[in-house]
């Protein structure tokens, strides 16, 4: 019979062939790259030459009709040997033809015409809907094999046919992937010819892709539009399986509609279960600090901070120097800590100053003159052991008598544990940090408790070491802990009477030489000393916050002394290390920052409040925190990444405002009313003070001289001064925001880290006492102390007043 060939078939044999489409589906079946051209391969029992041709591709046909994209092997390698092979190759008829001993012919072609390359495409989308749908061809390798027998026919007891229908191939390549497409034989020549024979075989039928043509009886055909599409088969539209609830996606996944089909897309934090449909919560990432697979320096040295994404930061705890990994113990006694009678023994992680002989102290105060004899705990204070089992750094706390406190807390960690009368641990009593601390011991039935009087006098001596110099104030208690109505300044000849709670008394105080008259019976009317001109009157309802640990505390002002009775903690914040704490008075929130969880939060004051982390991603080490009311701005120091950032209070429009010329950047304080920004950098090398305006501009140094680490900063929006505490010098020191006007203002601070203004006063935290420390401005001596219960680090403190200090509130923030 005769054969005719259109459309893909220049090539071919003279009688033109018709071509039908395929049905889509498992006879189409996707390649590698590869690209032909025109040629023609004969049977001679092995592989077809390479075609030449412009294009990058040499496909070639082997000798039972498999075509490949590289050399063949031996015949023997692929020759009647089961599929796959272990060479790329594509089999349309199953390799199931013979071109051996020079039986037939095969053609092939490269065609780019724009006719042939659309009904490459209709046949392409209509086998693959999917990955298909954006499919476009650059060009087509067309493959005929003529006159070509079938495998084994000759052997077999049915006479050979003398002549086969020719078959015809396409590989059809674009940029990113190529497709084969096997045809129909071809029909007889009369029945090309034959008006009878179906559009679908002829291709003059009217379907549109990716409509199907299914043939009918004669010439009739109907066009069906396959799975996934809608409409007559002339027109057919894609189906929207989202919109339509027609997509099967399960939980946590999203349905995206694509042609012809839709797929599952899961959420973020969850993960293909793999049947395409269902998504799972993805596995968390391990914590390094909980498994034990950081690389930070042992934990008497450095403390691991889990980043939340299966990685760590490795910190040197105080004490200790280094980048986390390696941590090396800092000599404190190189910047002579101690007092000049005493020496000074370093320790890891830490120090101890112990009296010369001939002095008594606590080695930070030494006075000359007989030794006391020491109580085991006073001893063990003063000369802390530095072997097993007390190697942690644990100092123990004594009591007025010089006994053991039954409560010891570990000033560090945060332990808590009872003690007996001899000061070793009462088995079962240790407490977590964060957790409220056990009730150990109970005072004998006829022991007094001290007394306002006696506390305050007993929190001076410890801090004068024990022998306080003879212009140093200690107050005076009579036999039942009152205040006696007499005070007076040490040997100074200053005196003056006194309250009940040891206030003094308006209009008493007397010069040297002179005695007011202090009896209860005679003495003046209890009213409150009228405060000076240049100073304001503390507003009711000040207090005090401060950063420990895991914890917010609530330390209230009774005008300016620390009304420790009604202190209390306000938040617990489980897990956390709050460091740098400011407030916003318009709105009454706190804001902290927080190492171990890398982030800045917030909470109200008012009863229930939930805190709320308001910026938790770029940040390593978070530290001084300064809140600006009038712009709704916060600004903050990371020692991590060495900068200072900005912030709305919401978090939003964050800026770094610094990334260079920072080693160890900590405090940081801001005045609202002129838009200025200030901050403490204690490198050890080259430590310092700068400035620059709330943007950014105008950057410069403040103090570099005689300072060593200026770890708190306060700005008092009343003196308009900008006053630090140094833990290195030792000094409490302001000067005017220019720089000029430096005034010192106590030289004998003990390990400051915080400090805020208030009134005529300074409170800062103390890493020596553990507790909170009042200076007087004017005089720049001790006033009171107040040591938590909980003996552990205290870190940011601040001020909360009933009203916005410095200025009015806006209605809208001001422009940063």
């Amino acid at each position: 019979m005769e054969c005719s060939c259109r459309d893909l078939s220049s090539s071919c044999p003279p009688p033109p062939w018709v071509l039908p489409p395929r049905p889509k589906g498992r006879e189409f079946s996707s390649l590698h790259r590869s690209r032909g051209a025109q040629g023609k391969g004969t049977g001679s029992g092995g592989t077809s030459s390479a075609p030449e041709h412009p294009a990058p591709l040499s496909p070639q046909v082997g000798t039972n009709g498999v075509i490949s994209s590289q050399d063949f092997p031996r015949e023997t390698q692929y020759v009647d040997d089961d599929f796959p092979t272990d060479f790329p190759v594509i089999a349309p008829f199953l390799a199931d033809l013979d071109t051996s001993g020079d039986r037939g012919n095969i053609y092939y072609r490269q065609d780019d015409s724009r006719d042939v390359l659309d009904q490459a495409v209709g046949y392409i989308q209509a086998g693959f809907p999917r990955s298909a749908a954006t499919f476009v061809p650059t060009n087509a390798f067309i493959a005929t094999w003529e006159e070509v027998g079938a495998y084994q026919e000759l052997s077999q007891d049915t006479e050979p046919s003398k002549k086969v229908r020719p078959r015809v191939g396409m590989v059809t390549p674009c940029v990113s992937q190529i497709f084969y497409s096997p045809q129909y034989p071809c029909v007889p020549a009369d029945d090309a010819e034959n008006p009878g024979v179906s559009p679908c075989h002829d291709g003059s039928h009217t379907c549109e892709a990716p409509a199907r043509c299914q043939p009918g009886v004669g010439t009739e055909y109907a066009c069906e539009c396959p799975a996934g599409y809608r409409g007559d088969g002339r027109g057919c539209r894609d189906v929207d399986e989202c919109t339509e609830g027609l997509g099967q996606c399960g939980p946590f996944s999203v349905c995206l509609n694509a042609p012809g089909s839709y797929r599952c897309e899961c959420r973020g934090g969850y993960q293909p279960a793999g049947d395409g449909q269902a998504c799972v919560p993805l596995a968390p990432p391990s914590d390094p600090c909980e498994d034990g697979r950081h690389p930070c320096a042992p934990g008497d040295r450095a403390r691991c901070l889990s980043r939340g994404d299966g990685r760590a930061t490795c910190e040197c705890l105080p004490g200790y120097t280094g980048d986390g990994i390696h941590c090396s113990d800092v000599d404190e006694c190189a910047e002579s800590p101690c007092h000049p009678a005493a020496i000074c023994y370093n320790t890891p992680g830490s120090f101890s100053c112990r009296c010369r002989p001939g002095y008594a102290g606590d080695g930070f105060q030494c006075t000359y003159g007989e030794v006391p004899r020491l109580t085991p705990c006073q001893h063990e204070r003063m000369y802390p052991r530095e072997v097993p089992p007390l190697g942690d750094g644990h100092v123990p706390q004594c009591d007025e008598q010089g006994r053991y406190r039954p409560l010891q807390c570990h000033g560090s960690s945060g332990h808590c544990w009872c003690v007996d009368a001899a000061g070793q641990e009462i088995a079962g009593t240790r407490t977590a940090p964060g957790t409220t601390p056990p009730r150990c011991g109970s005072p004998e039935p006829t022991e007094r408790p001290p007394s306002m009087c006696e506390r305050w006098r007993q929190s001076l001596l410890e801090h004068y070491g024990g022998s306080p110099r003879r212009d140093q104030y200690v107050p005076q208690c009579d036999p039942s802990g009152d205040f006696t109505p007499l005070q007076c300044h040490g040997d100074s000849g200053y005196c003056w009477c006194v309250e009940q709670s040891g206030r003094e008394i308006s209009g008493t105080r007397s010069e040297p030489g002179t005695t007011p008259p202090c009896l209860p019976s005679v003495a003046p009317p209890s009213v409150r000393p009228e405060p000076r001109p240049d100073v304001s009157p503390p507003a009711t309802g000040t207090f005090l916050l401060y950063a420990q640990g895991q914890q917010i505390g609530y330390l209230p002002l009774n005008g300016t002394r620390l009304h420790k009775e009604a202190a209390k903690t306000l938040l617990s914040l489980h897990g956390s290390i709050v460091v740098g704490i400011d407030y916003d008075c318009r709105e009454r929130m706190i804001y902290w920052t927080d190492v171990a969880g890398r982030s800045i939060s917030r909470a109200g004051l008012e009863p229930g409040s939930e805190p709320e982390t308001i910026i938790s991603s770029g940040l390593i080490s978070p530290e001084g925190l300064a809140v600006d009311h009038l712009r709704r701005a916060m600004f903050w120091t990371d020692s991590g990444l060495d900068r200072i950032e900005r912030a709305r209070l919401d978090g939003s429009e964050r800026r770094v405002l610094f990334d260079s010329e920072l080693v160890n950047p900590r405090a940081i304080a801001v005045d609202p009313i002129r838009g200025n920004l200030y901050w403490t950098d204690w490198n050890r090398e080259a430590p310092k003070i700068e400035t620059s305006t709330v943007n950014g501009a105008n950057r410069r140094v403040l103090v570099h001289t005689d300072i060593g680490l200026p770890n708190g900063l306060t700005f008092d929006p009343f003196s308009k001064l900008l006053c630090w505490a140094d833990a290195g010098t030792k000094h409490l020191e302001c000067t005017f925001p220019d720089g000029t006007g430096r005034r010192l203002i106590q030289s004998n601070l003990n390990y400051p880290f915080s400090i805020i203004s208030y009134a005529n006063h300074f409170y800062h935290t103390d890493w020596r006492r553990d507790g909170v420390i009042a200076v007087n401005k004017e005089t720049g001596s001790f006033t009171d102390e107040y040591l938590p219960e909980q003996r552990s680090h205290l870190y940011g403190i601040t001020a909360v007043y009933p009203y916005c200090p410095g200025g009015k509130t806006h209605p809208n923030p001001i422009p940063l």
